[in-house]
């Protein structure tokens, strides 16, 4: 065990000098290149910690005084550090977390040192007692049951938040305060894509901030809308019922000025209307006639669901409740994908066209869309320059 514990405390140093570097060199030279790094070895040293704070129920001997400090510090700062961001920029938070981590980690080090008289490792006498009593056991559990009962709301909290964060590739990102959506801008060579996450309802300034982003003259927007030409999804109306119940805009009532035009008919670019100063406006989706029978099925009876109730949660519990007792796993899989997955294809072939034709190219589409979308244009060569976050939702007002 005392190997263990002083390869835990070499790790903590090195995650703590990695993350130091890295906030460093992002901040006064814009390089990243320790990103990837950091990152593995920071998720590596959190798992370490969990272990180690497990065997403290177990081994008695293993020292506490050095061991939760730097255990503890590493759990808050995971579970409570998106508290700071929400007052302070997230590059200060950054350089503090790291330098308030590489400050413990040096003064538990130097403080055990000076107490046992050796070098920055923990010797034999700092391991003494029995390694296993039902004392120690005990009062592990009934400590750590006093700490789970206000903690597993946060716990469920940060897995949530993480999970979101992660499904949707960082461009969706959700605390206590709101929803917030980041767009990111590609370049290669005189080529500009400007992935634009959008969420089906949110508030009016997030829309508006969203239309005056788009007012370029020298862009190409690729809009999104599954159109109904053969009234097949009469009992579906997008997000706008829920809009409504919750207070907030559809994406549908997004105003952009601009000139619709038809890309496939177009050979350059001036064949638009000459003189025109707005952007060009394609719709760069399907009918949904290209859907899957079921899939338009399940959009239609989600859509009677919340035309049904006044309250959102009650539309909520009723859509849960039907699509679990009617359909199956696979079947929402393939359902997942058709709306997606399908969508995507021809959004990407309306994105090859214009490229040919406009340097910048606008996709404000669903967020979920996104993920895909980058995975896209990073393999044909793109580089992702730069990143804005707005605000779409906010859960207090």
């Amino acid at each position: 065990m005392r190997t263990f514990v002083n390869l835990f405390l070499l790790a903590y140093l090195v995650d703590a000098l990695l993350s130091v570097a890295d906030e460093l060199l992002k901040h006064f030279l814009d390089l990243t290149f320790l990103a990837g790094v950091r990152y593995v070895f920071a998720m590596a040293v959190l798992a370490w910690a969990l272990v180690l704070y497990a065997a403290l129920a177990f081994d008695s001997r293993i020292p506490k005084r050095v061991v939760l400090p730097l255990v503890g510090y590493l759990f808050i700062v995971s579970f409570f550090s998106f508290l700071l961001y929400q007052v302070f920029s997230e590059t200060s938070v950054n350089i503090t977390i790291a330098l308030g981590q590489l400050t413990l980690v040096l003064s538990v080090l130097t403080g055990f040192g000076k107490r046992f008289g050796g070098p920055w490792h923990l010797p034999e006498a700092a391991f003494t007692g029995h390694a296993f009593t039902w004392r120690n056991l005990g009062r592990f559990a009934l400590i750590n049951f006093g700490i789970a009962i206000p903690a597993l709301p946060l716990l469920i909290y940060f897995i949530t938040v993480e999970s979101v964060r992660l499904a949707s590739a960082e461009f969706i990102r959700v605390d206590y305060a709101g929803v917030y959506l980041t767009e990111k801008r590609y370049r290669s060579d005189n080529n500009l894509i400007r992935l634009i996450p959008m969420i089906h309802i949110g508030e009016q300034s997030f829309y508006t901030e969203i239309s005056e982003t788009l007012s370029s003259d020298r862009a190409v927007i690729l809009t999104e809308g599954v159109s109904d030409d053969d009234n097949l999804m009469g009992g579906f109306r997008g997000a706008q019922d829920a809009a409504q119940i919750l207070g907030l805009q559809s994406q549908t009532d997004m105003l952009v000025d601009g000139e619709h035009i038809d890309l496939d008919a177009m050979e350059t670019v001036t064949d638009s209307a000459p003189g025109s100063s707005a952007p060009k406006i394609v719709h760069a989706d399907i009918d949904s006639s290209s859907l899957l029978p079921e899939t338009r099925e399940y959009l239609n009876h989600i859509g009677s669901l919340v035309k049904r109730y006044d309250s959102m949660w009650e539309s909520m519990r009723a859509i849960y409740a039907w699509a679990d007792a009617n359909v199956t796993a696979d079947e929402q899989k393939r359902i997942y994908e058709d709306i997606l997955d399908k969508r995507n294809v021809v959004l990407l072939s309306h994105l090859d066209k214009s490229l040919t034709l406009f340097n910048e190219v606008l996709i404000p589409w669903g967020a979920m869309h996104m993920p895909a979308l980058e995975d896209t244009i990073l393999k044909r060569g793109f580089r992702l320059t730069s990143e804005q976050e707005r605000s779409a939702v906010r859960f207090w007002d």
